[in-house]
């Protein structure tokens, strides 16, 4: 299957596994005067393949987006949105570390951030949403767009859901990658430290509890009651 092993592919895909009948690709056109790439976004009501996954590394069409909502309103990964060209990636995850937060940080396509959370079994959107947006705020970020965005599908062929471009679009030159104290992640390691990092619904309860016993995020902003 190309220069990456059918076992990459799909350990890359098994992290990202979303809604089962609809993704997304998006084709990069040009670049605006703010820097933010700006393109064609398409959703097709076809799955996610491991083919269109192989095409996404190899960079070789347009990249991929998938929907976090599965088909039973369950996730197995969510994701803060940052949309901050130029942020410092560096810094983002170290301050993730310091509050303890089980986040892997990402530089999306236009130069911000993707603050993913992975889980280990699938756990239901709503428990998932609520954290995120508490942990934006603490970063500093409250009101960033929070994946995802959709709890609840009563119609499988008609509520589709929001999708979100993927990580190592091209990966031998992408700039879409993964960080670990600090240092860029080739695609290998970014799967293997996702994996590292990957959380238990009962972890996340216990990042939820620790907060509000052990006042492990005093040094973040306050959070609001929206």
């Amino acid at each position: 299957m190309g220069q990456y092993s059918d076992d990459t592919i799909l350990g890359l895909s098994n992290l990202f596994q979303g809604f089962e009948r609809a993704h997304g690709r998006y084709d990069i056109k040009r670049a605006n005067e703010k820097g933010k790439n700006e393109g064609k976004a398409v959703t097709y009501p076809s799955p996610p393949t491991l083919q269109l996954w192989q095409t996404h590394v190899e960079g070789s069409g347009a990249g991929l987006g998938i929907i976090p909502l599965r088909s039973d309103n369950t996730v197995l990964w969510g994701c803060i949105d940052i949309d901050v060209i130029g942020i410092d990636h560096a810094a983002l995850e170290a301050k993730c570390k310091r509050l303890a937060l089980p986040l892997v940080i990402c530089r999306s396509k236009s130069g911000g951030a993707h603050c993913f959370l992975f889980l280990r079994d699938p756990v239901e959107a709503t428990v998932v949403v609520d954290p995120l947006s508490a942990w934006a705020a603490l970063l500093g970020y409250g009101g960033c767009e929070i994946f995802p965005k959709q709890t609840m599908r009563y119609d499988l062929e008609k509520d589709i859901g929001n999708w979100l471009n993927m990580p190592y679009f091209f990966a031998e030159k992408t700039n879409r990658y993964g960080i670990k104290n600090g240092e860029m992640l080739d695609l290998q390691q970014f799967i293997q430290h996702a994996e590292e990092m990957s959380v238990t619904e009962d972890d996340l309860t216990a990042v939820n509890v620790a907060s509000d016993d052990n006042d492990m995020f005093s040094d973040g902003p306050p959070v609001s009651g929206t």
